[in-house]
């Protein structure tokens, strides 16, 4: 018999060591494997749901959680390159979340778990982190076409 496990803590338990990994990563100069990537375009970005999960993200209690992602007034080239490394960050952490709890929901299958309870930690890390590292990376890609744009316009002046 296996003790009943609070999804929300399990949730909150994965990104901390999503957290962790990020600081280990960079640690021992491994994070650059990990920065800056794409595991699906903007069109699948778009038929998953991910951006509208993002209106989710931004304007509920979702939204209290990553303050730091956020930026107000115009969009300053500093502002915009510490504002993707700290996006970059997220996104790692929330993938290596994601990951921590897929590996534990399956451990938990093996304890004997109902599978009622497996399906919804399944739901939840894929709502609460891999749905999160998607947006990250989304919002990754605006930044960068940004970004380019105003490097095109300050070589112009």
């Amino acid at each position: 018999m296996i003790p009943e496990f609070n999804p929300v803590v399990l949730i909150f338990a994965s990104y901390t060591l999503g957290v962790l990994a990020v600081l280990f990563l960079k640690s021992f100069n491994l994070y650059h494997h990990f920065e800056n990537k794409n595991y699906i375009s903007d069109k699948l970005t778009h038929q998953l749901g991910v951006v509208k999960f993002g209106w989710l993200v931004k304007n509920t209690w979702m939204g209290m959680f990553s303050k730091h992602l956020k930026y107000e007034g115009k969009a300053k080239t500093e502002t915009l390159e510490i504002l993707k490394s700290n996006m970059n960050d997220s996104d790692v952490g929330h993938l290596f979340g994601f990951i921590t709890m897929l590996i534990a929901t399956f451990i938990l299958l093996l304890f004997g778990i109902d599978w009622w309870y497996f399906f919804l930690l399944i739901l939840l890390n894929i709502i609460f982190n891999l749905y999160l590292v998607f947006f990250q990376q989304y919002n990754k890609r605006r930044i960068t076409r940004i970004l380019k744009r105003q490097k095109i316009n300050d070589s112009k002046e």
